[in-house]
């Protein structure tokens, strides 16, 4: 339920349970879904979420609303907005490749899918392809696109990981292009403050529990996890023992797993953080969509063994029992639990009520 109330916020709060689930029947009902016809095709999960999110925010009156897409942009399901005030995109990386194509010109080009005539864009530094793809489909679209540049921000965003520097230089100059429409401006002190309240569950977390350091990022594509290992290198005691916790539940024709290990694994070992002990978990506690096979677990620890044998591999079931095995292993244990945004609130939900 956290992670389905996390994506619908409120002047930064999650939505409570009991509002969810009020808004979400009445979308039910507002559609018939609680007595469909015969043959109809209903909504899957997102598209479910965007439909609740909406309707949340159009009862509650909300002045502003930030819109994630779920999946590229110009098919996505958000996409249905004629007039946004501004339409921004990050990193682009390789991902969802059943739907997006398996090239970062495809992918930007569903991604810019967003981009509305004569509405500005903004966009953090991407890869040439992508980026000559982007120009492209702003020239097409009559689009005034704007590349960000963290290092014009470095003042304000010195206080904030080096890994998040990039996507709050580009928060902070959409937030500036949408009161230029007002003629109103933020000041500097208006700025560090909103940097610092930022915070995104399961992302650059770090827990400290029972004499370990859990290092929690839910990177789940090749892009995300490299950045995730340079985080965990720049701030993990390199010279304790290190644990891999690793789950990822992606269909491998959106991802493939073996390339997501391997990319974690070179990255690990260019930094010299390769893992001594690997823990693969099958299945997330809290909703139990989320798993893989007890095949599929077999195959990512014996793929992992082949590339890494110096890695000592587990696989268990539930994310509990990796919270319990991780803490045996070695007292001062520095822990990267990662590939997976579910598998991150899960062990953060564990963790901090063992802090408690």
């Amino acid at each position: 339920m956290a992670a389905a109330t996390n994506r619908i916020r409120i002047n930064s709060e999650p939505i409570s349970e009991e509002l969810f689930f009020e808004r979400g029947r009445e979308v039910e009902r507002k559609l018939g879904l609680d007595n469909p016809s015969p043959g109809i095709k209903l909504p899957v999960f997102l598209q479910m979420i965007a439909l609740t999110a909406f309707h949340t925010f159009i009862e509650a009156k909300v002045d502003v609303v930030i819109c994630e897409v779920h999946h590229g942009g110009e098919f996505d399901a958000t996409n249905f907005i004629e007039r946004p005030v501004i339409t921004a995109i990050t990193k682009i990386g390789i991902d969802h490749v059943d739907n997006l194509g398996g090239s970062l010109e495809h992918i930007a080009w569903h991604k810019s899918g967003i981009f509305k005539e004569k509405v500005p864009a903004f966009s953090v530094q991407q890869a040439p392809a992508a980026e000559n793809k982007l120009r492209d489909r702003a020239k097409e679209k009559n689009v005034p696109l704007h590349f960000v540049k963290a290092a014009t921000q470095a003042a304000t965003l010195k206080s904030i990981p080096v890994e998040q520097q990039e996507n709050c230089a580009l928060a902070i100059q959409i937030v500036r292009g949408f009161l230029q429409r007002d003629k109103d401006s933020l000041e500097n002190q208006d700025i560090k403050a909103g940097v610092e309240a930022c915070y995104f569950p399961g992302r650059y977390e770090i827990i400290n529990s029972r004499g370990c350091t859990w290092y929690v990022d839910g990177a789940h594509n090749e892009t995300s996890l490299e950045e995730a290992t340079k985080w965990y290198k720049r701030v993990a005691d390199a010279s304790a023992t290190r644990v891999l916790v690793f789950a990822n539940f992606s269909d491998k024709r959106t991802r493939d797993w073996a390339k997501l290990l391997d990319k974690l694994g070179h990255c690990l070992e260019s930094l010299q953080m390769s893992a001594h002990h690997v823990i693969f978990v099958r299945e997330i506690e809290f909703d139990n969509h989320f798993s893989i096979t007890e095949e599929q677990l077999d195959e990512y620890a014996d793929h992992w063994a082949n590339k890494w044998p110096s890695s000592t591999v587990q696989k268990v079931g539930r994310v509990k029992e990796v919270l319990n095995m991780a803490e045996v292993i070695s007292n001062g244990a520095q822990i990267l639990v990662t590939g997976s945004l579910y598998l991150g609130e899960e062990a953060l939900g564990i963790l901090k009520d063992k802090c408690t």
